[in-house]
């Protein structure tokens, strides 16, 4: 038999040892940038539960040290309505932010087609703002965004001077980057582009690098051009 004050700090070193592992598993899981609203909700509450970790952890080690569970049980609180709170934070914050900019991408990627030629009509942001607005009814941010990714296409365009080879060479890597045949229709390219641009496009994601959706709409823009359908 154990004395009891053996059998206690058995326990107490089991309290502190537990948090701490669950602590460094979430610290050493494999972070990635979070675009979609699945991955933003796992790491929001992956996040939570480290912090409530961290401070179970500080609690526990606490407790064992000085042989007091009375620390442990003041960090369960601490890291219980810690965790809590971010949850409320979440849900009742962020959530509707990330559902709303979802329900925003995908009204984009639906009328991706029609806001082209509003911007092929326009001469000037603001007159292609307006018209936008009226239309689809999306934040101003969302809009200029918009509006340079095409000028930046347009631009790309215009300056380009290639010869029929490269030419070739473009179309051949605008198929392989949307995953579809040479002899695939417009309706199959629209479908492959709007798959892709879903976990791509910068208004919605989390990291400031809007080079792998140019370059899928470039590839778009090229396909649908000589889409004989």
């Amino acid at each position: 038999m154990l004395s009891s004050g053996l059998e206690k700090l058995i326990i107490l070193f089991f309290i502190a040892f537990i948090p701490t592992i669950i602590s460094v598993i979430l610290y050493l899981s494999p972070k990635k940038a979070s675009r979609l609203s699945s991955e933003k909700w796992v790491k929001a509450i992956n996040s939570a539960l480290f912090n409530s970790s961290l401070v179970l952890t500080v609690g526990g080690w606490l407790s064992f040290v000085l042989q007091n569970y009375i620390y442990f049980v003041i960090a369960l609180l601490i890291g219980g309505f810690s965790f809590l709170g971010d949850l409320w934070s979440y849900f009742f914050k962020i959530k509707p932010i990330i559902d709303k900019n979802a329900k925003v991408e995908e009204f984009i990627l639906d009328h991706y087609d029609y806001i082209i030629e509003i911007y092929k009509s326009t001469k000037s942001f603001d007159e292609f703002s307006e018209i936008i607005k009226k239309s689809l009814h999306i934040p101003n941010e969302v809009i200029f965004n918009i509006y340079k990714n095409f000028k930046d296409f347009s631009k790309e365009e215009g300056e380009s001077q290639k010869s029929s080879k490269e030419y070739e060479s473009d179309v051949d890597r605008a198929y392989k980057l949307l995953g579809i045949k040479r002899n695939s229709t417009s309706i199959e390219i629209r479908k492959a582009f709007r798959e892709k641009a879903r976990s791509l496009h910068p208004d919605f994601t989390q990291s400031n690098d809007d080079s792998g959706f140019k370059e899928l709409n470039n590839a778009y823009q090229l396909l649908m051009k000589i889409s004989s359908d």
